[in-house]
């Protein structure tokens, strides 16, 4: 019976199959069974696999071009033109340069890499890797280790350039490289500007020196860097990413805009971060008295909501909750098409109940980069707490367009910005199962909430679009001088929300007074056409 091939076992064969007898043709076709299985579980080439098959055969020591020569008494001259075969197995990562300079390539060496080791030890595949799986942490590894590489003169600056641009290229995924390609800096200036992002994000340093980047740059690069530094005339200086460090010409560092559009918030060092400003927040002076009109069902659940808020019965259900043991916060989702007041209900309650609000637009949360929206949520509700805590009424918090996050979380996460959201929400479920104060969240697509957050809402208003009898009343209200006959006609002919007809009188009053004098009956019914269409397009949009 023949003995199950492994990848252990037949590179074993290569290694001692080729000792002593060269590398010519005839060597290398008397293992057809071992390279095929390689090529299929490595995806090496033949000389490839007898380049890994003479490392791992090495214990462990590092291995030169001569000693591949000495294995199997090959030409060095051969060896030499297989380079390129060495350079892609560095490139994958099957290898690693351990010793040498790229100006003395017989005294270069190399190992095999862990993830070699490992497909070996346990017989699995090692599949090319794929740029686009590359997660953020990943990313910078790899480019960390070329500019490592490049500095102790492993590898060329023209070769590394050329490598890291295939990383930025096959890491579009990640906002970083996605940012960095957008600047479309020369090589010089995106190389240096990497050595500065990777001294801040793996080495805390915030800025780097002469010493840093002239091991890396090229010198003509380096001087021309320095001269459009003091000229001003450097994109990276035009575009505001880079300054020098305290008038020092030569060393350089990422400005505060440079930070937060490449790296995020959290790489801003204390010193140089602005004084924390508290936002302009609406509270219960600044909203304006405003009538608000609902069919009869959502003014019953309104009505009551607002009894609750009010502050004699607020703080009597909050104590009476507390001694059994209950939450004490109140989570409240008002749900429904465009238009229909709900983030204006949300204020005019606020206002009739004295209480401060804190608005919150989600979708504005939603950073780009990796880890800054998480903290952006987390920010929200110590911002909260903290207010809660200097309130003599507890305000409401409100997230408006709140669809933007409470989305139906991802199943088998598969790219970063997944994982991301789910991270986002589950902050968000942490955070509103353990509230103590009032909180109300707004949204036009209810049905594509995880149900898990339909859970944490004690209260659930659905705000349907106005019926004829209170689209008369809206009318009314805003245009008292029309003709009844008309106001009914209008409502009973035009489907629209209290914020379209909003828009529709306001629309009407331009008109007029750009006409100088009253709007026909035409006029009238062809801006409210307008409004209907654009109703349709909404909803069109909501449904996509």
């Amino acid at each position: 019976m023949n003995k199950r091939i492994t990848i252990a076992s037949a590179l074993e064969i290569i290694a001692s199959g080729t000792r002593d007898k060269g590398l010519d043709c005839e060597t290398m076709q008397k293992f057809p069974i071992e390279t095929s299985y390689l090529q299929r579980k490595l995806h090496l080439t033949k000389m490839q696999c007898y380049i890994v098959a003479v490392m791992l055969d090495n214990a462990g020591d590092p291995v030169s071009p001569d000693d591949l020569a000495d294995h199997a008494e090959a030409s060095r001259i051969f060896i030499l033109g297989q380079q390129g075969e060495m350079d892609k197995l560095v490139e994958r990562g099957i290898i690693n340069v351990v010793g040498g300079g790229r100006h003395d390539i017989w005294n270069m060496h190399y190992m095999p890499s862990e993830s070699l080791v490992q497909a070996v030890s346990h017989n699995y595949e090692l599949r090319p890797e794929v740029m686009s799986d590359l997660t953020y942490e990943e990313m910078w590894d790899r480019i960390s280790g070329l500019l490592r590489a490049c500095e102790f003169d492993n590898l060329s600056f023209p070769l590394m350039v050329e490598k890291v641009k295939k990383i930025m290229e096959g890491c579009c995924h990640l906002d970083f490289c996605e940012k960095i390609m957008s600047l479309n800096l020369n090589d010089a200036d995106m190389i240096l500007l990497l050595i500065v992002c990777n001294a801040l994000v793996n080495k805390a340093d915030d800025y780097v020196t002469t010493f840093d980047y002239n091991k890396i740059l090229p010198h003509s690069s380096c001087s021309m860097i320095v001269k459009q530094f003091k000229n001003k005339t450097s994109d990276l200086v035009v575009k505001d990413i880079l300054e020098n460090v305290d008038n020092d010409e030569e060393d350089f560092r990422l400005t505060v805009h440079g930070i937060l559009l490449l790296l995020g918030e959290e790489y801003v060092p204390e010193d140089r971060k602005e004084p924390k400003q508290t936002p302009a927040l609406p509270n219960k002076q600044t909203i304006v008295p405003k009538n608000m009109f609902y069919n009869e069902d959502e003014r019953k659940h309104i009505l009551r909501l607002e009894a609750l808020l009010c502050q004699d019965s607020f703080v009597s259900i909050q104590q009476r909750m507390k001694e059994a043991g209950l939450r004490t916060g109140f989570c409240c989702l008002f749900y429904g098409a465009p238009g229909t007041g709900k983030t204006e209900t949300v204020l005019q309650m606020a206002r009739r109940t004295g209480r401060e609000i804190i608005r919150v637009d989600l979708s504005s949360q939603k950073s780009m980069w990796v880890g800054e929206s998480e903290k952006n949520i987390e920010r929200i509700f110590a911002d909260y707490r903290e207010k809660l805590s200097q309130s003599e009424l507890v305000p409401i918090l409100l997230f408006n367009e709140a669809d933007a996050i409470f989305s139906k979380r991802h199943v088998g996460v598969n790219s970063e910005v997944e994982q991301m959201a789910n991270t986002m929400q589950n902050i968000l479920l942490q955070n509103m199962e353990n509230f103590e104060g009032i909180l109300i969240a707004t949204t036009n697509l209810a049905d594509n909430f995880d149900p898990a957050f339909h859970r944490r809402f004690l209260y659930r208003i659905e705000f349907k679009s106005p019926s004829a009898e209170v689209r008369k009343q809206i009318w009314r209200s805003m245009l008292p001088d029309m003709d009844e006959s008309n106001i009914k006609a209008m409502a009973e002919r035009f489907s629209i929300s209290g914020g379209q007809i909003e828009n529709a009188v306001r629309k009407m009053m331009i008109e007029s007074i750009l006409k100088g004098c009253p709007l026909s009956t035409d006029e009238i019914v062809a801006i409210c056409e307008q409004e209907v269409q654009k109703k349709r397009v909404t909803l069109k949009k909501l449904c996509v």
